[in-house]
């Protein structure tokens, strides 16, 4: 009896460490005419192309050290708001937000988090990545290219 209470003890324990949420949002934006997109954002960027005339991005977040609770919080209070502007370069796309740290506990715990973006762009639209994002291309043929 004692070595199944220590079993489901470790059982339980296990579970809490292993807080993990994952939420995937979607935006779509008009080109307003834009021939070239500059993405502005921190993280992974896996760009495809598709036959619509607006530039969709889908983030996929993950929290490693938080619930869904506080990840719903966070949506809420505009962490993962995209922001475009009109720019010499082209339709800007930046995420603004994310740059800063969010302590999520009062011993200043730190929220360790993963952001990854697909984004789907019309084939006649081109296209920058910033320095600080690590970008893969899918052609149309399924072939990736890195940048």
């Amino acid at each position: 009896m004692k070595n199944v209470i220590v079993v489901l003890f470790m059982f339980i324990s296990s579970i809490s460490v292993a807080q993990q949420a994952q939420k995937t949002l979607l935006k779509t934006f008009p080109l307003n005419g834009q021939e070239q997109v500059v993405l502005n954002l921190d993280g992974d960027v896996h760009i495809e192309r598709w036959n619509n005339p607006t530039v969709r991005v889908q983030m996929e977040i993950t929290y490693h050290n938080a619930n869904v609770n506080i990840m719903k919080y966070l949506i809420s209070k505009g962490r993962y708001n995209l922001t475009t502007e009109g720019t010499a370069d082209g339709l800007a796309i930046t995420n603004p937000n994310t740059g800063k740290n969010v302590q999520i506990s009062k011993e200043g715990k730190i929220l360790k988090e993963t952001i990854a973006y697909k984004v789907f762009l019309p084939e006649n639209v081109s296209f920058i990545v910033a320095e600080k994002s690590q970008a893969s291309v899918v052609s149309n043929d399924g072939e990736i290219a890195t940048q």
